[in-house]
């Protein structure tokens, strides 16, 4: 329902909107009756309409309005589609752990709250399900608990990653991720000891100012929970009393068994904690004699244990002696990390292929182990994806919208077929290639001597599939591994198994990407920036046993590969992440000369894509997966789109409106939304291929759009907004894109790669006449101010003045100013730029991590020795 204020429900008046949260909006309002504030929660539409909700919400409501404690949020009265309760001033838990560790006095003084408050309702048979420090106030009088109970549709999140459900589906995940208990994971039912495990997570948070469980995505966390543990208290936190460990760890067993298993006695061990530590004057005097005597007993234990130790250690090298040792080092290699650069080895790992770019240009390079200087391959400019026949002789590779091999020998690559925009290939015994040729493709078979590729599989939506990508052949080239997903997140991906004689598919791994076979009978694979290994027969196509966590800090292109390559003799090498994939940086505005230029503080962070509005006084851009838009005068940001990747936000001519691509229907598809966030987000046009907005005209009735398609790869196409028709602009085998147009309209600038690098290029919109070359040593991102082109060239700021009458003319290109950027805008005027200052690449990026004879470490951390 529409919210505003002064809307009235009931006897109750909304005065101000408060927040958000998985079960709606909170607004201040106000009970005419009592004349008292409150706060007003409005339930979403799809809670409100759903019969059965509405009936166990107002059973589950009767109940809650009866618990009556000082450390739970009063329920006054319950509506139709919204919850009236106790106004609270204070802060969030969340907002306040966000600044650090709490004191350990408060921590205990909250933890007893807290649990009482948990206890009380326990007693009551009612179960929180979602305790997290934002459920928890901070308030003058103590902690308060809020959502107590209510949340029958919850929310499962990672980070700011939300999917609902409907709890009355069976086996469904119902809280908050990090705060999940392993049983929640699992689907089964709550009870009061999930709760208790939620509560051992929180009181961690309050004493370290660190989540007990981590990870980047949902899949890790869910990991972590369910086979890990947090870092002991007393590491984060030296003066923590033990008792508070212990209760915390008691409370984050895995085994719900092996938990406390009353609230009520979790108040109790805090409280006995807190008087300890009053009584003897410090918290940390009773740790500091516990920590004397374990330190006598483990002293005594570690002498007695030497002797064993010395004597196992000899009786082991006797027996391994002929076994080479586990050796790790680190590989120096040219140039920096490419974006999906890939690395491969050749079979017998003498030989080592890698992708890097070195300034503007990326190609291949190879070295030897035993050599110490990388080489570029020649002819592979613009290669990545590296991968070796099976005998070593040939480097296939992908470049230029094309299936390429080159003779590991050398020699000048030769083409094998097309491949627009390729995820991953693999070279078969029988001198087959699979591979993926577009993101949203299945896979492909070819003859390494060329041809025309033959369809292997077929992607299903129906079970949502968008690609099936980084295909791997398992021994002697009969099945064929791949991943497949939706692309949303590709540690969410399913490994599959095809078999190629009968096509019988079978899913392998649920929960990860990039699966490769080894010698040994394992299958590795990535799941987040982590190698997973798990025992794997390769006839029957089943795994064995549990998967296991081998290799931490493996880059991850969020694509669905990871760069790390094993070979046969069981040499392993794989980079470690530098700096993030995330295109976004720190913003600044600079004058024509690159000089600062003061702005209101804005909290615009790390983003990307920045677009000034047509008067200059704001900027749209995007942070993280959201579209923002900051006003540059007024210092204030907001949120323009919520929970869908979305990509290259632009302002309509006249700054009312937003377009912007988005991933919310599978492929990324061209909506908009007032700029004000005044309207509900509405779609401009689908298609079957993924489309991105780059300019309208001036007169707002055309839109440029960038395109990908299966054939042509990247295209320039302009969407008529009256008649919602398409019509191509540049349309090739070679890679368009970033159209823009002239102040009238009349002319677009644009980027080709059909001279080998990327150029800026200037043609009529209606396409008679010919194209102008507007570069001269490389371009991208064209701007379009008055008679003047901006682009970038590499860390140059370029402009070109140009003229369109009588005929088009441009002049020399000439830099403004020099800097590490890698994305800009410029206001109307042509004076003002907003750059987007490239992050400082972290140590890892010029190197690759490898570990010789791997193998043995792996078998012995599986338990599998053959």
């Amino acid at each position: 329902m529409s919210i505003e204020r002064g809307t009235r429900l009931g006897p109750y008046e909304v005065v101000s909107r408060i927040g958000a949260g998985g079960m709606g909006e909170v607004w201040r309002g106000r009970d005419t009756r009592l004349e008292r504030a409150v706060a007003i929660k409005i339930l979403p539409a799809e809670f409100a309409n759903d019969a059965k909700f509405k009936i166990r919400f107002e059973r589950e409501a009767k109940a809650i309005s009866q618990l009556n404690h000082p450390n739970i949020c009063t329920l006054y009265d319950v509506g139709e589609n919204y919850l009236v309760m106790e106004l609270l001033e204070g802060e969030s838990l969340a907002d306040r752990v966000a600044r650090g560790q709490l004191p350990l006095h408060d921590v205990l003084k909250y933890g007893v709250q807290i649990a009482e408050a948990l206890g009380k309702a326990h007693r009551e048979g009612i179960i929180h399900r979602d305790l997290k420090p934002a459920n928890i106030m901070l308030t003058r009088s103590g902690a308060k608990l809020l959502d107590f109970g209510l949340a029958r549709r919850e929310v499962v999140a990672a980070e700011s990653t939300t999917l609902q459900k409907p709890v009355t589906e069976e086996g469904t995940i119902v809280g908050t991720v990090q705060y999940m208990a392993p049983e929640q994971l699992d689907g089964h039912d709550s009870d009061t000891r999930t709760d208790i495990f939620a509560l051992g997570a929180v009181l961690y948070e309050m004493a370290t100012g660190k989540r007990a469980f981590q990870g980047s995505t949902r899949t890790s966390i869910i990991t972590a929970i369910a086979t890990g543990d947090p870092p002991p208290l007393s590491r984060l936190q030296p003066l923590a009393p033990p008792a508070l460990e212990h209760v915390i760890e008691k409370c984050l067993a895995k085994d719900p068994d092996a938990r406390w298993q009353s609230a009520y006695d979790i108040a109790e061990e805090l409280r006995w904690t807190g008087e300890i530590g009053s009584t003897s004057g410090a918290i940390a005097a009773p740790q500091m004699q516990r920590a004397a005597k374990r330190w006598r007993l483990a002293t005594i234990s570690l002498l007695a244990l030497a002797a064993v130790a010395t004597t196992g250690v000899m009786t082991w090298r006797r027996a391994h002696s002929d076994r080479p040792a586990v050796m790790r080092f680190t590989l120096p290699v040219a140039a920096s990390p490419a974006e999906y650069g890939g690395v491969a080895l050749a079979p017998n790992g003498h030989e080592l292929v890698y992708a890097r770019a070195d300034g503007e240009v990326q190609r291949l390079y190879r070295r030897t182990i035993d050599q110490s200087e990388s080489s570029p391959i020649e002819g592979t400019e613009g290669g990545w994806e590296p991968f070796f026949s099976p005998d070593g002789k040939w480097i296939g590779f992908f470049a230029h919208h094309k299936l390429m091999k080159v003779a590991a020998s050398g020699g000048q690559p030769v083409a094998i077929c097309a491949a627009a925009q390729p995820r991953g290939a693999t070279w078969g015994d029988d001198d087959t290639i699979i591979f993926c040729p577009f993101l949203y493709s299945g896979l492909q078979r070819v003859s390494a001597a060329g041809g025309k590729p033959q369809k292997l599989t077929t992607v299903d939506p129906k079970q949502g599939e968008r690609s099936h990508r980084y295909p791997h052949l398992l021994p002697e080239s009969k099945v064929v591994l791949f991943s497949t997903g939706y692309g949303g997140s590709w540690d969410d991906a399913k490994i599959v198994a095809q078999r190629l004689d009968t096509g019988e598919r079978k899913v392998i791994v649920n929960g990860g990407c990039d699966g490769r076979y080894l010698p040994t009978g394992h299958l590795v694979y990535l799941r987040g920036t982590s190698l997973y290994a798990v025992g794997f027969d390769p006839k029957r196509l089943v795994t064995r046993g549990q998967p296991i966590e081998i290799v931490k800090a493996v880059s991850n292109n969020f694509a669905g590969s990871g760069e790390f390559a094993v070979a046969e003799n069981g040499l392993l090498v794989y980079h470690s992440p530098g700096a993030t994939r995330d295109e976004g940086g720190l913003p600044l505005i600079v004058n024509r000369r690159g000089d600062p230029q003061p702005i209101s503080t804005v909290p615009m962070e790390s983003i990307g894509r920045p677009r000034f509005s047509p008067e200059g006084t704001k900027i749209v851009g995007r942070k993280g997966v959201e579209i923002w838009v900051f006003d540059l005068q007024r210092g204030t940001s907001s949120r323009l789109t919520t929970g869908m990747r979305t990509h290259s936000p632009i302002w309509s001519p006249d700054g009312k409106r937003v377009a912007y691509a988005s991933e919310r229907n599978g492929s990324w598809n061209l909506y908009w939304r007032a700029a004000d966030g005044s309207d509900q987000e509405q779609l401009i046009a689908r298609s079957d291929v993924s489309s991105v907005p780059t300019d309208f005209s001036s007169d707002g009735k055309q839109l440029l759009v960038g395109s990908i398609s299966e054939r042509t790869g990247f295209d320039v196409v302009t969407l008529s907004l009256s008649d919602r028709r398409i019509r191509p602009v540049e349309q090739s085998e070679n890679e368009e894109g970033d159209g823009v147009f002239s102040p009238d309209g009349r002319w677009i600038a644009y980027v080709s790669d059909e001279s080998g690098r990327q150029e800026v290029y200037v043609h009529r919109f209606s396409g008679e006449g010919g194209k102008y070359q507007i570069s001269t040593d490389g371009g991208t991102r064209p701007a379009w101010r008055r008679n003047e082109i901006f682009y970038r060239c590499g860390s140059k700021m370029m402009a070109v003045t140009v003229r369109t009458e009588p005929e088009f003319a441009a002049d020399t290109p000439r830099v403004l100013f020099e800097t590490t950027f890698s994305d800009f805008d410029v206001t109307r005027d042509g004076q003002r730029f907003v750059i987007i200052q490239q992050k400082e690449k972290s140590a890892g990026g010029d190197h690759l991590n490898v570990v010789v004879n791997w193998f043995d470490d792996l078998r012995a951390r599986m338990g599998a020795e053959r």
